[in-house]
């Protein structure tokens, strides 16, 4: 969506009855060129109907992983193939629910897509994410354990390995993702994250293509990212894809590490339909490309680390926010940056301080750094 389309978007908003000779005069354009803009937000959804109706801002609708987590954290340098001394936390966790949880508690209406197990995991997931305003009603019940991921971290806080038992997802099927299209059709924006098995990730990404809803994507693990290939093959248009260079490197080919492999592989998943790429970098921050513009590189902001577990769950929440705010790429990925930086520097999955006013707090303070 071009800077133009957003302002038109804006204009909207506020008087859905502005004809476009009326929109032209107010941004000092022609009519001609009003009525071009929005023909392209017909096509793009964002216009449905034959007069300026807005698409519905409905929930962000999150479908994926959630699990609980058992964050290990050695008290000394790790010692693999031994014992090591350290401390244990249990906390509900999973991609896809730490990032409903993020968007919860940054003011967008939520609801989360997944399955859980009847026993006490499963209760403590659905308790939580109820507890923090999040809609759970399309949340599905098996008969297999609630999922579980067990995260080994060294005395710094960051990941040194992680194994992750999540049989119950398979149930999370294409048919049952169809069953809920009415609902993802009226999604302001629908996340997913790839944990979903491959044949349910074409078919979410077929309803939302069909429904004209955005689709963002978390491309979770280098394994998990392979899944997302007939959606990049069949070019069904992705919002925004979150990865990593690992995961990069699998999904646009040959190895990511310089600048100019970052662009070379936005490019490459620009031209197979994806609009926004975010590629993260760890301590650099995010490498934020979209396919009408050039690519930036976004610094994460100071934090002390406490644990890197969910960070990279609330960058993503943060820039989805942003993107809802119609704000442009780069800067939706400086929320996500700073958001990042709220969790990392707690021990929780979710950091309990995270909000809008936090957020813009640091944002504002970034702003001020750069104007001295």
């Amino acid at each position: 969506m071009t800077e133009r389309e957003r302002q038109i978007l804006a204009l909207l908003r506020d008087d859905p009855t502005l004809s476009a000779a009326a929109i032209a005069r107010r941004l000092k354009s022609s009519a001609a060129a009003v009525t071009v803009h929005l023909s392209a937000l017909r096509q793009q959804g964002e216009i449905v109907g034959r007069g300026y109706v807005l698409k519905p801002a409905g929930q962000v609708v999150v479908i994926g992983g959630a699990n609980m987590d058992f964050k290990c954290q050695a008290k000394a340098p790790m010692v693999l193939r031994t014992s090591n001394p350290g401390r244990m936390a249990a906390t509900v966790g999973g991609v896809a629910c730490n990032i409903a949880r993020n968007l919860a508690r940054l003011g967008a209406p939520t609801a989360l897509f997944t399955v859980v197990g009847q026993d006490e995991f499963g209760d403590r997931i659905l308790r939580e994410a109820r507890a923090a305003g999040i809609d759970t009603s399309m949340t599905l019940l098996s008969g297999k354990p609630t999922g579980t991921y067990v995260a080994l971290l060294d005395r710094d806080g960051d990941l040194t390995a992680a194994i992750s038992a999540m049989d119950a997802m398979e149930e999370l099927t294409a048919q049952r993702i169809g069953a809920r299209a009415a609902a993802l059709a009226q999604a302001r924006m629908v996340v997913a994250d790839c944990n979903l098995e491959q044949a349910a990730l074409l078919r979410l990404a077929e309803l939302c293509a069909g429904a004209k809803s955005p689709l963002a994507v978390d491309a979770v693990s280098t394994r998990k990212a392979e899944r997302l290939r007939p959606l990049l093959k069949a070019r069904l248009p992705i919002h925004l894809l979150a990865l990593n260079r690992d995961e990069a490197a699998i999904l646009a080919g040959g190895r990511v590490q310089s600048d100019a492999d970052l662009k070379r592989a936005a490019g490459a998943l620009h031209r197979m339909n994806v609009q926004h790429v975010l590629i993260g970098l760890s301590d650099r921050g995010t490498y934020a490309s979209s396919a009408d513009g050039a690519g930036t590189l976004v610094r994460p902001f100071p934090a002390v680390l406490s644990d890197v577990t969910g960070g990279g769950d609330a960058a993503l929440a943060g820039a989805i926010c942003g993107l809802l705010d119609q704000q442009p790429l780069a800067e939706a990925a400086r929320w996500g940056q700073a958001a990042a930086a709220l969790t990392v520097s707690v021990p929780e999955t979710v950091s309990p301080t995270l909000s809008p006013a936090t957020l813009q707090a640091m944002l504002k303070k970034r702003r001020k750094e750069h104007a001295a």
